[in-house]
């Protein structure tokens, strides 16, 4: 659950009664979060931005999970870090990586996107606390957290994806391409990415 909590932080929404929206330009990761939250509701997708959403209508989900958790979604500045235990701390930053995280074609830096400065300052924490080489860059509206360094983003990879369950399968093997010589062909050729970062 922390890794459904983490993805709806960064691509989630809820609105005032009782409706839940997971959204993602992939629809397999939604999929499995509706599989893992035993839901049949139908997957949807926006044919103008090609983005898919998961609508569901839980009180279960929504009062007893994410009221719990006080939930606000990342792009809200009031949103703070949740208190999330230890052990499912990685699983936590997973799935806000799949939401909001970038691997950057230059190899060797990632980052993480979010409009609350409150959220972002402690997720820099936390990952700096783990000896990640990390900073946090903030602008008007956005604020990123970048992890840099050809140990750190390895290190923090092996860490994330241990004992992995749920996960987006493209970000996760562009993280064992990053080592490979030919890494930015192999973005070039196979994987969709924008001018700076890979997705």
């Amino acid at each position: 659950m922390a890794y459904i909590l983490g993805f709806f932080y960064a691509n989630g929404n809820i609105s005032n009664h009782q409706t839940i929206l997971f959204s993602h330009y992939e629809k397999d990761i939604l999929e499995k979060i509706r599989h893992k939250l035993d839901s049949n509701h139908p997957i949807h997708q926006d044919q103008k931005t090609g983005l898919y959403n998961l609508h569901m209508n839980s009180q279960f989900i929504k009062n007893d999970l994410f009221n719990h958790f006080k939930m606000v979604t990342s792009s809200s500045k009031e949103a703070e870090f949740p208190s999330v235990p230890t052990l499912y701390l990685n699983h936590f930053i997973r799935g806000y990586f799949d939401g909001k995280g970038h691997i950057y074609k230059s190899g060797y830096l990632i980052g993480f996107d979010g409009g609350s400065n409150a959220f972002m300052q402690e997720l820099k924490n936390i990952l700096t606390q783990r000896s990640f080489n990390t900073k946090l860059v903030t602008s008007e509206k956005q604020y990123q957290v970048y992890i840099s360094g050809i140990n750190s983003v390895n290190d923090f990879a092996n860490w994330m994806y241990k004992h992995k369950n749920l996960y987006v399968k493209r970000k996760y093997e562009l993280f064992h391409y990053i080592n490979h010589e030919d890494f930015n062909l192999i973005n070039e050729k196979n994987m969709s990415y924008r001018l700076k970062k890979v997705q």
